[in-house]
């Protein structure tokens, strides 16, 4: 298993690995392999490093060829990435004896699964750890690499500057290198339960379960609740934490919420996304990104804040009286302006600018005057209605503005029965809200806000649409094994109906280290389900693996999907 190792720290056996690397200690071990600390004989004061070994779960030649070649790649992957300061740099690497290792920088500090202990932390703390992290991310999946394990054992304080280092590449995958189905069994279950996302679990992650894993800590260290008591809800599959941080800002909720989304499709699509949006949180939040810990010291290195506001902030913002705006969407550009610099600045250009102002007004008043009296001697019933739209009305008081808001109001009310019968709370008391709002407004905003009340007349034809699609059908399938490989056993039943949660047997599963489904293809569609086919693989305690292929069918009972019906079709990998 460790024959290298137990070798070189055999009494009178001083035989490095490689004919370099002399063991000190083993560091730790794991599915993939071991770690160590050893000295590199080859520089001078023999300095220490860490040495992986990694352990090919295959015997045979075939599989050893296939192992080696994601070894080789692996290699080459992580020197690309050992460029970055907050990545160990990749020493080198080597084959003996049919086992292959790694010689990577040792990182002096400690592990993050420490400080994970102590959570839940205080909201700066949590959003220096997300910012950290995230960054070193970004340039890991601008190189287009998956890492696929982060956790916080994989995560180091570097004790030099407490910034946050990410280590143990193992499972490293470059994106478009490695095909689903390819029959590498081990891409298979590759990550720690609790920060994979369920396309992990089934073989096919992408950039974006990076971004659930850093997600699924964050929400970790917010709470203080292991990513086990994180309970996703029955029907949305939406983790339901909330209830958790009943006062932390809403904005860092909703960062977090999109981060860690069930379907990977609606998170941020990479850690560099993800990263902005922590960016732009509101002044207030935005400080916090390099307010205390490893970020007293990276605060240079991270850009501050957009100087436009989010979604999140306009509201605050929009209460700005400008009543000829209000129906246009530049309340994120009215809220630009405000720059104090260019105010002074122009200030005295303005004063220098009065005299010539001064003698240009009094030009044009001379003109006006004139224009006028011609006018007045053409027509003069005609100025009435074009004084009563001039740009000076809306500056007079509210009487002017009482009569012409009345005519609106009158004719609601014919709109207001036509609405009764699709939206039965329509009631008269609604008419009167708007009454009081319109009154301050132009009269023309009132047709404005009669338009978004029929949306949802228009909508609700829309609702139908909401049946049975093969994104939805597939989703359900692959839920039901995510759950299954949790050991949820009520929320996998609750993904099933008819015979198949009458015959669903916890018993069968427990006896499976990992259950997973991939390759979900259509097999039939009619308008009553549809029928899938894809590919199970079931892995054992003692590491054996099986795969089968197998069909499911998805129906909607009571508008919810559900699997009705699952059958064999043949063994394609036996165990």
């Amino acid at each position: 298993m460790d024959l290298n190792f137990l070798r070189s720290r055999q009494s009178g056996s001083d035989q490095p690995l490689g004919s370099r690397y002399k063991i000190v200690e083993q560091l730790g071990s794991g599915g993939f392999g071991q770690t160590f600390r050893a000295q590199d004989l080859h520089l001078p004061g023999h300095p220490l490093c860490v040495v992986k070994q990694l352990k090919p779960q295959v015997e045979d030649a075939k599989g050893l060829q296939v192992a080696r070649r994601l070894f080789d790649t692996e290699a080459k992957v992580l020197y690309q990435l050992g460029s970055y300061p907050q990545i160990p740099h990749l020493l080198a690497h080597f084959e003996e004896n049919r086992e292959f290792y790694l010689a990577q920088e040792l990182i002096e500090g400690h592990s993050l699964e420490g400080e994970f202990k102590t959570a839940p932390w205080d909201i700066p703390k949590v959003i220096d750890f997300l910012a950290d992290v995230l960054e070193t991310l970004a340039f890991v999946h601008d190189n287009r690499v998956i890492h696929r394990d982060l956790k916080p054992s994989n995560l180091i304080r570097r004790q030099s500057d407490h910034r946050i280092v990410v280590i143990d590449f193992g499972a490293v995958k470059q994106a478009g290198t490695q095909p689903a189905g390819s029959g590498v069994s081990h891409t298979i279950s590759i990550g720690t339960q609790g920060y994979m996302p369920n396309e992990q679990l089934i073989g096919q992650p992408q950039f974006s379960s990076d971004v659930y894993a850093v997600g699924i800590m964050g929400i970790q260290a917010l709470t203080g609740q292991p990513p086990r008591q994180l309970m996703p809800n029955a029907q949305t599959g939406e983790l339901e934490w909330h209830r958790y941080v009943p006062h932390s800002p809403l904005e860092l909720i909703t960062i977090l919420d999109t981060m860690v989304r069930y379907d990977f499709r609606t998170r941020y699509p990479s850690a560099k996304e993800a990263l902005r949006a922590l960016q732009s949180l509101p002044q207030g939040l935005g400080q916090y990104v390099t307010g205390t810990g490893a970020s007293a010291t990276s605060s240079a290195r991270r850009p501050a804040p957009p100087a436009q506001p989010t979604a999140l902030t306009v509201p605050a913002m929009a209460p700005q009286p400008q009543p000829p705006n209000r129906a246009k969407t530049s309340m994120a550009t009215e809220v630009v302006p405000p720059p104090s610099t260019t105010n002074t600045t122009n200030t005295t250009n303005t004063i220098k600018k009065i005299p010539a102002i001064i003698i240009g007004v009094a030009i044009l008043g001379i003109g006006l005057l004139m224009g006028r009296a011609c006018t007045s001697a053409t027509s003069n019933t005609a100025e009435v209605p074009v004084a009563s739209q001039s740009p000076t009305a809306p500056t007079e008081p509210a009487p002017v503005e009482a009569p012409v808001v009345e005519p609106p109001v009158t004719e609601a009310a014919p709109l207001e029965d036509l609405e009764t019968p699709a939206l039965d709370t329509s009631e008269s008391p609604p008419i009167e809200e708007p009454v009081a709002i319109e009154a301050s407004e132009p009269p023309g905003e009132l047709d404005a806000e009669i338009v978004p009340d029929e949306a949802p007349t228009t909508e609700s034809p829309e609702q139908p649409a909401a049946a049975l699609t093969p994104a939805t059908a597939q989703t359900v399938v692959t839920t039901f094994y995510a759950y299954l490989s949790s050991q949820a056993w009520d929320q996998a039943k609750a993904q099933t109906s008819g015979s198949v949660a009458q015959n669903f047997n916890p018993e069968f599963f427990q006896q499976f280290q990992q259950v997973s489904v991939e390759n979900l293809r259509i097999k039939n569609q009619t308008s009553e389900g549809i029928e899938f086919e894809g590919q199970n693989t079931y892995v054992y305690s003692d590491g054996a693996i099986q795969r089968e292929a197998r069909t499911f069918t998805v129906q909607l009972i009571d508008g919810q999907p559900r699997i009705v019906d699952s059958s064999f079709v043949r063994v394609i990998q036996a165990r």
